[in-house]
């Protein structure tokens, strides 16, 4: 191979490499490879700031790009900011849209928009140069949710009274112990165990005692009965000679 056609070789090797770098950088970058060819739909987005937006923010749909930010600015009161998006070529998005800025990674204040719909989709799509409003949700690595959680318990004082109520189980299982205590050094002195065995004891016999009256309580109950039966029939007799005599007499 002479000289000549290996520089025209290398020069080919190298311009497809060149080629082949462009594309990957087109297709890989925040604008898309398409919209260099193409315009889809533009419309307004507003928002009170917009933390980590910057041009080339993509602009998502229920999860999939949609679109991107081509310009950031501040509204002419500086009350707010205003950015233009464009849609890709053939996209459409519902016209109730809102926006969402969310961080694209925890580890970068970059951002993308999330558009998401209020109830339903409408049945009519976002028109050209309409206006979408956007909150921001962008605010570091801790969840706007738990910086709401932390303000509400704040505010709510929620600290101060878990603290009282600590201090009042504290008391209360201290004034436990100190029963505890007590009751420990109570039953521990030889005296008054030894007065506790005693009463139980006695406590004890006293049942017994009253076991046997019971019984005995029961045997006077029959022999009574007994007795009284007896008496009713000597009276019975007694009646029964009365009467006889009585006839006799007369």
């Amino acid at each position: 191979m002479t000289s000549r056609s290996r520089n025209i070789l290398v020069g080919l090797v190298v311009l497809f490499a060149m080629v082949a770098l462009g594309w990957m950088i087109l297709r890989f970058s925040n604008n898309s490879f398409a919209s260099l060819f193409s315009k889809g739909l533009e419309f307004r987005i507003t928002a009170d700031r917009a933390d980590g937006v910057s041009p080339g923010s993509a602009l998502t749909y229920l999860g999939v790009p949609v679109g991107q930010v081509t310009e950031v600015r501040r509204s002419p009161d500086n009350a707010g900011v205003v950015m233009q998006a464009r849609l890709n070529s053939g996209e459409q998005v519902p016209s109730n849209v809102v926006g969402f800025i969310r961080a694209s990674s925890a580890l970068s204040m970059a951002a993308g928009i999330s558009l998401e719909t209020e109830g339903g989709p409408a049945a009519q799509p976002l028109p050209p140069n309409g206006e979408v409003k956007a909150f921001n949700r962008n605010q570091g690595l801790v969840p706007p949710e738990f910086t709401d959680l932390a303000r509400s318990v704040r505010d709510r004082q929620l600290i101060a009274h878990v603290d009282e109520a600590v201090v009042e189980v504290r008391d209360q299982v201290r004034k436990v112990g100190q029963v505890m205590e007590s009751l420990n050094k109570l039953v521990g002195d030889p005296k008054v165990r030894d007065d506790l065995t005693s009463t139980i004891a006695s406590i004890k016999a006293t049942g017994d005692n009253l076991q046997k009256f019971s019984a005995n309580l029961q045997t006077v109950s029959g022999e009574t009965t007994e007795t009284l039966k007896q008496v009713r029939t000597s009276l019975a007799d007694g009646s029964k000679r009365f009467d006889e005599l009585t006839r006799q007499i007369g």
